[in-house]
C-alpha cells in the first residue's frame, strides 16, 4: 500500500502548525515590544481639563447607497446622529471611486465590472449639481484628483500598471479637457509594484502598494520620476489605509485574523521611509477608515477609529484584553429603516471597546464609504 499520501499530509499538518507556532510567537514578542514601548511613552503624560481641545464637530460623512437605481443617495452625520438624503439624476446607477471636498467622481456600476472605463467617468458636486464629464477609454487603476484654492478639482489622476512589462501609468487631465495627458515609467527599476492607493500631494504623485514597501511618485512640476524599494513594510496579515492630508501621507495599518492592533504611520518627507506616530501624538486624535478614502481629526478627548467592519479580534491598546465589549450607542432619526447606511464601528483605543453605531441587525453590507462634510453643509 502506498503510504505516501498520508505521510504528506502529516508533513503538511506539522509544518503548518509550525507556522502557526511562529506566527504567534511573534505576534506575542511584538505585543510585549508595544506594550513597553507605549508605557515609556505614556510615562509621566496625564491630560487635565485645560489640556483638552474642544470637542471637533467636523467629523466625515457616511456616504452610502440604499439602492443602486435610485438617484438618492443616504448620508449619516456622526456628529449630529442624524440621517440627510441627497438627491440627483446623475447620482442613479454610479458609485463613487475618489472623493475630495465637496466633489465626487463617479463612475457607472456596468463599467465598474467591465475590463475598461468607457466614457461614463464624470465628477460630481452635488450640493451645486456641476457636473464634469471625463474622457476614455482606458483600463482600470485607481483615482485622486486635487483641489484649487477655489475649491474645484484641478489634476485629475488615473493610475494603473501593465504586469507584462512592469510599467507604471500615470494618466492627468484637468477638468473639461478632451484627452488625457500620458506619463509612463518603464520597467528599468525592475520590480513590481501592484498599485493600491493613489495619492496626490502639492505636485507630487504617488502610487503606493498594498503593504507601502514600494512608492512611485511623479513630480508633475518637471516630470521626474522617483521609484523608492524596500520601504518599511506593514505586516502580511494587515489591511493598510493610506490618505494624503494637510499636505501629509498616512497610513493606518489594521489587524486582520490576528490579535494585534491599530498602529499609526506618516511619511517622513526626508527619509522617505515610514515613521509611527506615537502614543502621545494619537491622543485626542480619530480616524475614519474606508476605501477609497479616509480622514483623520484633532481635537475631543481620547483616541478612536470609526470603520466600517467589526474586528472581533482587535485588542486595544498593548496587553489589553483580546476582545473589545459591544454596546449599542442609540437609535436615531430616520425616515424607514431600508434607507440605513452599513454599521459603523467605533473603536475607543483608551478604553479598549469597541461600540456599534447602529443596532447590529440594521447592519447591511451597502456600498459606503466616509465623504467631506462640504458635500452636505
Amino acid at each position: 500500500m502506498d503510504y505516501s499520501f498520508y505521510e504528506n499530509n502529516q508533513h503538511f499538518r506539522r509544518r503548518t502548525q509550525e507556522e502557526g507556532a511562529r506566527t504567534r510567537e511573534e505576534l506575542r514578542r511584538n505585543r510585549e515590544e508595544a506594550t513597553k514601548k507605549y508605557e515609556e511613552e505614556m510615562a509621566g503624560y496625564s491630560i487635565s481639563s485645560h489640556d483638552i481641545p474642544p470637542a471637533n464637530e467636523n467629523k466625515p460623512l457616511v456616504f452610502s447607497i440604499p439602492d443602486l437605481s435610485s438617484p438618492d443617495r443616504c448620508i449619516l452625520d456622526v456628529s449630529t446622529k442624524v440621517f440627510h438624503s441627497i438627491s440627483s439624476p446623475h447620482l442613479r446607477d454610479a458609485l463613487c471611486l475618489y472623493n475630495k471636498g465637496e466633489w465626487l467622481l463617479m463612475c457607472h456600476e456596468e463599467e465598474i465590472c467591465s475590463k475598461q472605463y468607457q466614457n461614463s467617468l464624470f465628477l460630481l458636486n452635488p450640493r451645486s449639481g456641476s457636473r464634469i464629464d471625463l474622457p476614455g477609454p482606458f483600463e482600470k487603476g485607481h483615482f485622486a484628483f486635487n483641489l484649487t484654492n477655489s475649491g474645484n478639482p484641478r489634476h485629475i489622476i488615473h493610475a494603473s500598471y501593465k504586469i507584462p512589462t512592469k510599467s507604471v501609468v500615470i494618466r492627468i487631465i484637468h477638468p473639461y479637457d478632451s484627452a488625457w495627458e500620458v506619463h509612463e515609467l518603464g520597467n528599468s527599476h525592475n520590480q513590481h509594484i501592484i498599485i493600491s492607493y493613489t495619492l496626490v500631494i502639492g505636485n507630487q504623485i504617488m502610487c503606493i502598494d498594498s503593504k507601502g514597501a514600494n512608492i512611485v511618485m511623479l513630480d508633475l512640476a518637471n516630470c521626474s520620476w522617483t521609484f523608492l524599494s524596500k520601504r518599511k513594510k506593514f505586516p502580511n496579515y494587515s489591511e493598510c489605509y493610506f490618505f494624503e492630508q494637510d499636505n501629509e501621507v498616512m497610513c493606518v495599518s489594521c489587524p486582520s485574523m490576528s490579535c494585534d492592533f491599530f498602529k499609526f504611520y506618516k511619511l517622513d518627507w526626508q527619509m522617505m521611509d515610514w515613521l509611527e506616530i506615537n502614543n502621545v501624538e494619537l491622543m485626542n486624535t480619530s480616524w475614519f477608515l474606508s476605501h477609497p478614502c479616509s480622514f483623520y481629526l484633532k481635537g475631543g478627548k481620547g483616541k478612536y477609529v470609526y470603520s466600517f467592519e467589526s474586528i472581533g479580534w482587535w485588542g486595544g491598546q498593548p496587553g489589553e484584553r483580546t476582545h473589545p465589549t459591544y454596546r449599542q450607542i442609540g437609535y436615531f432619526r430616520r425616515e424607514s429603516e431600508d434607507d440605513l447606511p452599513v454599521n459603523v464601528f467605533i473603536h475607543n483605543m483608551v478604553d479598549c471597546d469597541m461600540e456599534i453605531l447602529l443596532p447590529e441587525k440594521y447592519g447591511s453590507k451597502k456600498p459606503a464609504c466616509w465623504v467631506d462634510r462640504r458635500i452636505l453643509y
